[in-house]
């Protein structure tokens, strides 16, 4: 399987830092995958152990796929803004991931902190067709919250333990979100999916996979 390729990626006045997994073929014609890291107040970066099985189940099936640090983490330069700056981080991303596969389409999916930042950026953005949030924390990112709610095709994965994006209160916020939308419970699992990331990135690139059918 082909290494992965680390490079930097503008945005605004700062640099991000990102590694990124491209399939090995002449031609590529699958929707390209930018993944979104948890808090870097909390110790979130791009090797989070969903992130990282977000990033790993991608590669296996041949996807195009980068993770980058939001500004402030890792290597990214700049510091966190809690939320508004880093929306222009992913939109900085997807439009230089799109460019070096060379293919106008992309999904994004986050995790925590990654999901509500991903999800706005994917509403926001054309070439987007859809996005993937884990354990997406509605109460503790409202606007996020709104502006994510589109009517592009999404997937919300939450673990009936978590104690911090209340699973309670999930499904209470996922009556008003708009269709289409796509829900998936892990009954064991808590807001770090400690022994559940594999499970939460399966559900993701399964939801990838029924889209890029769609968009064929």
């Amino acid at each position: 399987m082909k290494q992965t390729t680390t490079i930097t990626v503008p945005s605004t006045t700062i640099q991000l830092e990102a590694e990124y997994y491209l399939p090995e073929t002449q031609e590529i014609t699958r929707p390209a995958v930018i993944l979104c890291h948890p808090h870097p107040l909390y110790g979130g970066d791009m090797y989070n152990n969903v992130v990282t099985a977000l990033f790993e189940n991608f590669r296996t099936k041949g996807v195009p796929v980068i993770r980058f640090n939001f500004r402030g983490a890792g290597n990214s330069t700049g510091a966190t803004t809690g939320g508004l700056g880093e929306i222009e981080d992913v939109k900085a991303v997807i439009q230089a991931f799109c460019n070096i596969v060379d293919y106008d389409c992309a999904f994004v999916a986050g995790y925590s902190f990654g999901a509500a930042i991903g999800g706005v950026a994917a509403a926001e953005m054309r070439t987007v067709i859809g996005y993937a949030a884990i354990a997406m924390p509605f109460d503790l990112f409202p606007e996020h919250a709104r502006r994510m709610n589109c009517e592009k095709p999404k997937l919300f994965v939450q673990g009936m333990k978590d104690n911090v994006a209340d699973f309670a209160r999930f499904k209470i916020h996922a009556k008003n979100l708009a269709n289409p939308l796509q829900l998936r419970e892990i009954a064991s699992a808590d807001h770090f999916f400690t022994n559940e990331s594999s499970q939460a990135a399966k559900y993701a690139v399964d939801f990838y996979l029924s889209l890029e059918k769609k968009s064929i």
